[in-house]
């Protein structure tokens, strides 16, 4: 195959007959102008687009199965779904890690460790290791960004306050909350206040006082459609500054601090112009920028630090693998992110935004040269893409499948 390094010496991609470059030695290598690799060979040439911002993981499993969230983790990708799964670039494919019948929810990573929440209950990957402080069913986890050594965790009708000691490691459970209401997403705001979202049942605030090892709530409110939320679920919560934000099964409400009531947020509203309402999944990342799939149409982001009213800045692909059904995002660096759908998961890299190929623009893998319109594919020669028939026109139609182009 081909391989792509970085200058550090460290595999970017490596792409094989897998991704649909001819079975045979590949002899030549040539790079235009803009950026892109063509590959020469006795079968003929192919054309690696490369300089485009998008990257798509394949390998034996295009995505590892039930996949539900992702996480970037000391330097590689990892993915839940039947278990905890790494992505190994040079085997190009995922490796399981953890032996252990569960479905995997929610994977975060605090950069020393990695926390898993799921059927099993609460998972934690340190250093090789797997420990298992919890093994009841969990569904999120949040970090406290105001006490180091405590985080939380949502199940079916209850929040959990777990401690780490002096290694990091999570020892035990110091207290518990049941607000009787399945919990989607727990959230941590500016002022050490929890916010958890629930199904039906509104939005949970709790406030506490620590002491040591013991806790103490000094106030717990259910919010409802009384306070200005609209019926159905609550999914994410997330600051902009010191505002709070929630998504809901309708659009997205900002929560006024004064008067304790929630209100559509205006500004937040673009997206919803030609979609039906359903912000979700919804991920603020490292740098002020919220991600969100639009009802599993179409990839975009809110540039946060940016003065209102805030710009949506899109992906221009649509209603397609691998941004069909986006369950998770997570932004490594400034200038990369990735995304698992229920097809791929797959990179794009925010500096080639400008080299994006139009809408509708698709990928084959390989033209048979000396062929009659002969394409190909890697479960072998297709006489037609994606799910229309080829159309000719006066002007020149490229048509993209996977991660190469002719």
């Amino acid at each position: 195959g081909v391989y792509f390094f970085h200058k550090d010496g460290s595999l970017d991609v490596h792409l094989t007959e897998a991704h649909g470059l001819p079975i045979n030695r590949k002899s030549f290598l040539f790079e235009d102008s803009s950026g892109n690799i063509w590959v020469g060979g006795g079968l003929g040439v192919s054309l690696i687009e490369y300089a485009l911002p998008l990257r798509i993981l394949s390998g034996e499993q295009r995505v590892p199965p039930n996949s539900e969230d992702l996480a970037y983790h000391q330097g590689s990708l990892y993915v839940s779904g039947s278990t905890l799964f790494k992505w190994n670039p040079e085997q190009n494919n995922w490796d399981s890690l953890i032996d252990l019948p569960n479905r995997i929810l929610n994977i975060r990573s605090d950069g020393t460790s990695l926390y898993a929440a799921g059927t099993a209950g609460l998972l934690q990957y340190k250093d090789g290791r797997v420990y298992h402080p919890y093994t009841f069913g969990t569904y999120e986890i949040a970090f406290s960004e105001h006490q180091d050594d405590l985080i939380f965790v949502i199940g079916t009708r209850w929040l959990k306050f777990f401690l780490k000691d002096e290694n990091d490691i999570v020892q035990r459970k110091i207290y518990e909350i049941d607000y009787e209401a399945t919990g989607y997403s727990v959230h941590e705001d500016n002022q050490g206040r929890i916010w958890v979202g629930t199904g039906n049942r509104g939005i949970i605030r709790i406030t506490y006082t620590r002491d040591g090892n013991t806790i103490t709530v000094d106030e717990f409110r259910r919010f409802g459609t009384d306070d200005g939320l609209p019926p159905g679920h609550f999914n994410y919560t997330f600051n902009v500054g010191n505002t709070l934000y929630f998504t809901t099964s309708e659009q997205y409400y900002a929560f006024d601090e004064a008067s304790e009531t929630f209100y559509p947020y205006a500004p937040f509203e673009k997206p919803f112009d030609f979609h039906i309402k359903t912000p979700w999944p919804t991920v603020e990342d490292n740098f002020n920028r919220l991600w969100l799939d639009l009802n599993g149409a179409q990839l975009g982001f809110l540039d946060l630090t940016t003065e209102p009213p805030h710009e949506w800045t899109y992906m221009p692909f649509r209603r397609h693998a691998p941004f069909l059904h986006i369950h998770g995002f997570v932004s490594p660096t400034e200038n990369e992110v990735y995304t698992i759908s229920d097809f791929t998961a797959s990179r794009f890299d925010l500096t080639k935004l400008d080299q994006m190929p139009k809408l509708g623009s698709a990928i084959i893998n390989q033209v048979n040269l000396g062929a009659d319109s002969l394409l190909s594919g890697p479960a072998g020669p297709i006489q037609w893409t994606l799910d229309s028939r080829i159309a000719h026109t006066r002007e020149p139609i490229r048509f993209n499948w996977g991660s190469t182009s002719h």
